[in-house]
């Protein structure tokens, strides 16, 4: 867990294994951080399967927090699972989770029938912004399962990940 710190250009290759959550909206896991709270994330990248109750990519809970020029290339399966962040929530001053220049190529799973899996977020809120941000067609469902805003990750093809114009996003663009 970081709170109001900032975590920079880190990646993690091995498997990872979180514990089962008790309920839907406790921390969850991450590949990076279990759960950012006042805090920044940049440039971090998951390579590791990750298996779990609520998990993702990057950070299994984010509050209050950034997370810019992120990626996931690794497999995600959990009961609730997304390839950034699995849940998005404001914080108590009602500063929502930012996620910019994030995208997911990693196949996500979810391992229940009522849910399905997300390529950048599982559970967003309303006053959430995710800009920018992409998820592989095939690779999940959806780019956001749950939401109550209205920003939403586009799928790209495997072509455009690849192609010069995607690859020219950069820290700088924002």
């Amino acid at each position: 867990k970081i709170v109001g710190d900032k975590l920079l250009d880190c990646g993690v290759r091995e498997k990872v294994s979180t514990p089962v959550l008790l309920s839907i909206m406790e921390e969850g896991g991450g590949g990076i951080v279990g759960s950012a709270s006042g805090s920044t994330i940049v440039g971090c990248a998951n390579y590791a399967a990750i298996t779990g109750s609520g998990v993702a990519g990057i950070v299994g809970s984010v509050t209050g927090s950034y997370v810019q020029a992120c990626y996931n290339r690794g497999a995600i399966t959990g009961l609730n699972a997304a390839g950034i962040a699995c849940f998005t929530v404001k914080d108590e001053n009602g500063f929502s989770a930012n996620l910019y220049y994030c995208y997911n190529t990693g196949m996500i799973k979810t391992t229940s029938k009522n849910y399905s899996p997300a390529g950048v977020v599982f559970m967003s809120a309303d006053t959430d912004e995710i800009s920018m941000c992409y998820y592989l067609e095939g690779s999940a469902d959806a780019g956001i399962t749950e939401t109550l805003g209205t920003d939403k990750p586009t799928m790209v093809t495997a072509a455009t990940l690849q192609s010069n114009s995607f690859a020219a996003l950069s820290l700088s663009d924002y």
